[in-house]
């Protein structure tokens, strides 16, 4: 057996028979994991002319991926032309992918090294923080974005070996270093795997004659895909820190701080009171 199927064996969730209809030409899925510039490839490929698929819709697919439930994927993956981020950046989808869609062409996109590729996810999740620290895996769980816990479920539970600091430096590029070994590996005799470093000369050029399309622009646009999601998570810390602070505000008082539906009761008594005075 191939050290491909080697790998494939491993993997939770059996691959089973490929799903009726779908057409698997044409279509490409960029595997390489978060923070090597995924979304500057999204942008990138459709302005190639391919139909994205929605990265929040994906999102939501993780707890699927969690379970190696990769049906709802497969089937996800018949939406759009193009996908990128979680789930398709995780280990084993491309295993499921690659059955489905025997056409499709595959796109890894890595850094210069996984140190720095480890430095930018500790850049980024500092930048979700008004402390500007590294959140614990609890602090994790208390953010909504996507769903409760999302942030939580893609460190804690995707890398392994992480223990009690989900940033764990050895952990977090040992699980970057095979996630590209493991890829490169099994589509090592296909010529539907293009790795690139999007930061490389000629990386933008070499993608384009990869798919076979006429170049849309001179390079790879430099998008940051943080914005979004850090104006999202720092509204939830800020509601957050006011509701502490309303809480301190009413115990110095000598005031309970208690549900809404009693703080109108009691702002009613008070407004009943001042008008018989």
């Amino acid at each position: 057996m191939s050290e491909g199927g080697n790998f494939e064996s491993r993997a939770n969730g059996g691959i089973g028979a490929p799903y009726p209809g779908g057409n698997s030409a044409g279509k490409v899925f960029c595997i390489g994991i978060n923070k090597t510039g995924t979304t500057s490839l999204e942008a990138a490929l459709a302005t190639l002319g391919y139909r994205m698929g929605s990265q929040q819709e994906g999102e939501q697919l993780l707890p699927h991926w969690l379970k190696r439930d990769f049906a709802p994927i497969v089937e996800f993956a018949r939406t759009a032309e193009a996908f990128q981020d979680i789930p398709f950046s995780l280990p084993y989808t491309y295993l499921h992918l690659d059955a489905h869609f025997p056409e499709a062409k595959f796109i890894l996109s890595i850094r210069d090294s996984a140190e720095q590729w480890y430095e930018s996810v500790v850049h980024f999740t500092r930048s979700l923080f008004l402390s500007g620290l590294l959140p614990t895996a609890e602090e994790m769980k208390r953010f909504t974005y996507c769903y409760p816990g999302f942030f939580h479920d893609a460190q804690c539970k995707v890398v392994p070996g992480i223990g009690a600091d989900p940033f764990d430096r050895d952990a977090n590029m040992a699980f970057y270093e095979a996630h590209n070994y493991q890829v490169a590996s099994y589509f090592r005799y296909s010529g539907r795997l293009l790795v690139i470093n999007l930061a490389a000369t000629g990386s933008y050029r070499a993608m384009c004659d990869f798919l076979g399309r006429a170049p849309a622009a001179g390079g790879f646009p430099h998008l940051n895909a943080s914005r979004p999601v850090v104006t999202q998570v720092l509204f939830e810390e800020l509601e957050a820190r006011l509701a502490e602070l309303k809480r301190i505000s009413a115990c110095i008082a000598g005031r309970p701080f208690g549900s809404g539906r009693e703080r109108k009761a009691e702002d009613g008594s008070d407004r009943r009171t001042a008008a018989r005075r």
